[in-house]
């Protein structure tokens, strides 16, 4: 079995559509399919009785290794990624002003 996830944008209005199937050695297909609820709970009420998705745990983390992949390939980055990333950027163009100044050209 192996999951995927595809997110499907509509530039033209700014919507994106997202579906998660798992395809069986047999080749049929397990999709989640619509709508799905969201449900708000409130301070006073208790989320014990909400409906988890409940699968192995190797599946789970195949699971949500293909919502990453989609979402990564759709443009989102971990938070804690982004962060590092900025920082990692001034770093680099730190080095390049460095390193060209050691070496008398422009990086």
């Amino acid at each position: 079995m192996a999951w995927k996830v595809y997110i499907e944008t509509e530039d033209f209005n700014f919507r994106a559509r997202l579906l998660v199937g798992n395809k069986s050695d047999d080749g049929s297909i397990e999709a989640i399919v619509g709508p799905v609820t969201i449900h708000r709970f409130q301070p006073h009420e208790s989320a014990k009785d909400a409906h988890f998705l409940d699968m192995p745990s190797d599946e789970m983390r195949q699971f949500l290794q293909a919502i990453v992949d989609a979402a990564w390939d759709f443009g989102v980055r971990a938070s804690e990624y982004a962060q590092h990333s900025g920082a990692q950027q001034k770093h680099l163009a730190d080095m390049r002003k460095l390193v060209g100044k050691a070496h008398g050209v422009e990086l």
